[in-house]
């Protein structure tokens, strides 16, 4: 009755919008609506849309009053600032005032371990009521570490397992930004039903995408670092963590029963089962139609789901216009081309990702997993082991068939045998063998692998070095002292190494305020400074030539026969400047012996070995040597566009006209006649037209035919034009006086170009592209932008995401980054 009289009222005035209201709420909303009969489907929809607004209307108005009941409380007990006491209230002690928000967070931390399985709050973390649990939390902690947290309430928090000291977690933390992507999933779930969250979807515009957060959430539980709590949480929404790629959910046969029954309606309405991709009455079925045929294509749709669709007459190859036949299986077209592929290599390992057929190499993969799985039929695995299938997943090989471990390791027996040592400089080599040392350490390395080093004579090293105790460093630094009269401890101290850094790390504790008690007490009475010094930037090594590095003997010989080991795996001694302590020492060499500084025996050294002092005078004269053979074998100096030399050409007329080249390098251009005068011939004009149609002629004459191949080795690039011709033609892009001279010569504009074919397996078609000039073409592009900034601001120093033309900086990070490690050529540095 009462609630009929409260509903009665509620009719009679608008919906609560205070807090004392609230309650009073419920009963105006009373059950959801019951429609008529009559009533239509957008009818009743509506009706329930409405009633669905008043009761989520109703949920806000609850929640708040319930806060301000909860801050009422708090500002009565003394929890706020200016909080009174309200006339009828108990008088409490201030003892009793704390106790009670004591009480209060404490009630709120064992709901949050109940909720989520530990103590472990974040800092910034708001459980249910401001201000943030966390700090709380935090302030708990503090108490503790100063012996200050009263002895009842350390018990009480004991006992909820709470952890005064945390302990270092391995893998996904509980963290303020993991609660908030995952009350964004769950609200999503909520709204819609399932956790199939849109590509680039973002709850909030300056929030993360979800969909990226779900696809990192399932790698730290396929790397095993995701905590059953959180676990637990995702699961509990319906994700699927052990899946790849999408859905996102788990598919159970609840759920495919209801898509299979939406099928079958569909099928009644429409007469037939091919979902449209687009289909806007129901999307999700559209794509869980796809779904099937993907999984039936790659052999993993189990039989008995297989015949349900095959009873409402669903097609499997619709759509697919793409495989050989329509009437066959498109699993058995698979088994034939892995048939086809054994034959010619004598094995079934197809890579993952090969080149001349990406399907075969998906297919024995999605083989190898469904199996591991458990879902692949019994007569699927009895077809692929009559083939003599291998079912383990293959390890990442080399071209020459063995993994890179043994490559390495190859490598490494080969510089044994050479130097009669196993010290390697720097290199891949030396950082493989690192890694080797840290897997002995850790004891992941298998036993086979380190008897093999173990043979060679590989120095492993001594275990890895633990942290000493406070106290056990203490007694160190007070021996040190008793030794030596101070506690100035050198960098390098070999009966402790780490003490040097162990007393930097008091300085900066101290300096953090964190260093207190006890500890503070011993160091003060060592007469322990504090004082931080700056960092001296002087060099660290100070020889008997002065501060002058790589000139001690020792250095010099060690980083020389460094080099004689580079020059024999390059070819040369041009050692990058970016390439670590090698690549200095050849930088420093070249500096030193303009000022003089290197001994002339050192000198002839270096020469002996074939050290280049001007690697740009070294490059050109690379360039011209090229020029020369050039000009030898055809005559004169009209390099095609294609041609590496044809920009290196055009840069020394350029400078031969700014007057900026140096007389040598004139005489020795001079002495092989070149022209300075006269223009290049175009990467794109008519200039490599003529040319490359009068190969095309010679072409002709020698074979009889204009049919010129793919991999024609005597012209590698007239093949490429050929083909360009032709489709130029058909697009219409190709000139009546072009296309007339090469119907003169009996040129077939209809030929198409032939495919090379391994059996079954199609190489794929590519447009030909001239892959120079379309590069040479974007840089004068980005270079033209470059000088129009620099006309507007003055400078050249764009920032790498230069909001107006992100390219551009791009662009110029890239330059800067291809200078430093002398990628960048001698014409582009000048410009």
């Amino acid at each position: 009755a009462a609630a009929a009289a409260a509903a009665a009222a509620a009719a009679k005035k608008p919906p609560p919008t205070g807090v004392d209201d609230a309650p009073a709420a419920a009963a105006s909303l009373g059950p959801p609506p019951q429609p008529p009969s009559s009533m239509t489907q957008q009818q009743q929809l509506a009706e329930f849309n409405q009633w669905l607004f008043r009761w989520n209307n109703y949920q806000q108005h609850l929640s708040n009053y319930w806060q301000g009941r909860y801050h009422s409380l708090y500002q009565a007990s003394g929890g706020g600032k200016n909080g009174k006491r309200q006339s009828g209230d108990v008088v409490q002690k201030a003892g009793d005032k704390v106790e009670l928000k004591w009480n209060y967070r404490f009630q709120e931390l064992l709901e949050f371990k109940q909720e989520h399985g530990h103590c472990n709050v974040p800092k910034e973390f708001t459980y249910k009521f401001s201000p943030p649990l966390g700090h709380w939390v935090g302030r708990m902690r503090h108490l503790h570490k100063n012996g200050k947290l009263d002895p009842q309430r350390h018990e009480k928090l004991q006992d909820a397992g709470f952890e005064f000291i945390i302990s270092k977690i391995e893998g996904v933390k509980f963290s303020v930004v993991w609660d908030t992507c995952y009350q964004a999933l769950k609200a999503f779930r909520d709204v819609n039903g399932h956790v199939e969250v849109p590509k680039a979807y973002k709850p909030q515009p300056d929030s993360a995408e979800l969909d990226g957060w779900i696809t990192r959430q399932r790698k730290h539980f396929r790397d095993g670092k995701m905590p059953d709590h959180l676990k637990s949480k995702l699961q509990a929404l319906g994700l699927n963590l052990g899946g790849r790629g999408r859905p996102f959910g788990i598919e159970g046969e609840g759920e495919w029963s209801a898509k299979y029954k939406a099928l079958v309606k569909y099928c009644a309405d429409h007469g037939d089962a091919d979902v449209p991709g687009k289909y806007n009455e129901d999307r999700e079925l559209g794509n869980w139609v796809k779904a099937q045929r993907d999984a039936y294509s790659d052999g993993v749709l189990p039989d008995s789901r297989v015949t349900m669709l095959n009873q409402i007459g669903f097609n499997f190859y619709h759509g697919r216009t793409s495989d050989k036949t329509i009437s066959s299986d498109p699993w058995h077209n698979r088994l034939s081309e892995l048939k086809a592929y054994k034959e010619k290599s004598g094995n079934t390992n197809v890579p993952k990702k090969f080149s001349l057929n990406l399907g075969l190499g998906n297919f024995v993969w999605n083989q190898r997993k469904a199996y591991k799985d458990k879902i692949l039929p019994e007569d699927k695995v009895q077809a692929l082991e009559d083939l003599g299938f291998d079912w383990t997943f293959r390890k990442r090989q080399t071209e020459k068939g063995k993994t890179k471990w043994e490559v390495r390791f190859e490598e490494l027996q080969e510089h044994k045998s050479k130097f009669g040592t196993l010290i390697i400089p720097d290199g891949p080599l030396s950082t493989w063998a690192k890694r080797q040392r840290k897997c002995q350490r850790e004891g992941i390395m298998k036993s086979v692998k380190y008897e093999r080093l173990k043979s060679l004579g590989f120095d492993f090293g001594g275990p890895k070095q633990s942290k000493k105790p406070w106290m056990e460093q203490y007694e160190a630094l007070v021996e040190f002292k008793n030794e030596h009269g101070h506690i100035d401890v050198p960098v390098h101290y070999k009966p402790n190494p780490p003490l040097y850094y162990w007393v930097g790390t008091q300085k900066q504790v101290y300096k953090k305020g964190n260093l207190q008690g006890e500890r503070l007490k011993l160091l003060k009475s060592l007469d322990f400074d504090f004082s931080i010094k700056p960092r001296d930037r002087t060099p660290k090594k100070v020889t008997r030539l002065g501060n002058k590095p790589f000139l001690d003997e020792d250095e010099w010989e060690k980083c020389f026969s460094e080099l004689e080991y580079y020059k024999e795996q390059n070819g040369d001694c041009n050692v990058p400047q970016r390439s670590g302590r090698l690549g200095s020492w050849v930088h420093y060499m070249r500096f030193y012996v303009k000022s003089g500084k290197v001994s002339q025996d050192r000198i002839d050294r270096l020469n002996e070995l074939g050290f280049t002092w001007n690697v740009t005078e070294d490059r050109w004269m690379q360039k011209y040597e090229t020029l020369r053979k050039w000009k030898a074998e055809h005559g004169n100096f009209n390099l095609p566009g294609s041609n590496t030399m044809y920009s290196w050409v055009a840069y020394q007329r350029k400078l031969y006209q700014d007057a900026s080249i140096s007389q040598d390098r004139v005489d020795l251009l001079s002495s092989i006649g070149f022209d300075f005068d006269t223009p290049p011939v175009s990467k794109t004009g008519a200039g490599t037209w003529d040319l490359r149609f009068q190969d095309l002629v010679d072409f002709k004459e020698k074979t009889g035919n204009c049919e010129v191949p793919q991999t024609y080795d005597p012209n590698p690039a007239l093949a490429k034009w050929v083909s360009s011709q032709r489709t130029k033609y058909r697009k219409g892009n190709l000139s009546d006086d072009k296309t007339d001279r090469l119907q003169c010569i009996g040129f077939d504009f209809g030929a198409q170009d032939k495919l090379q074919t391994l059996g079954v397996l199609k190489v794929p078609q590519i447009e030909p592209v001239d892959r120079e000039s379309y590069l040479e073409g974007l840089w004068d592009s980005s270079y033209q932008e470059l000088a129009a900034y620099k006309k507007h601001f003055g400078h050249c120093n764009i920032p790498v995401s230069y909001k107006e033309n992100p390219s551009l900086g791009a662009w110029a990070f890239s330059q800067r980054m291809a200078y430093k490690k002398d990628r960048l050529s001698e014409e582009r540095i000048v410009k």
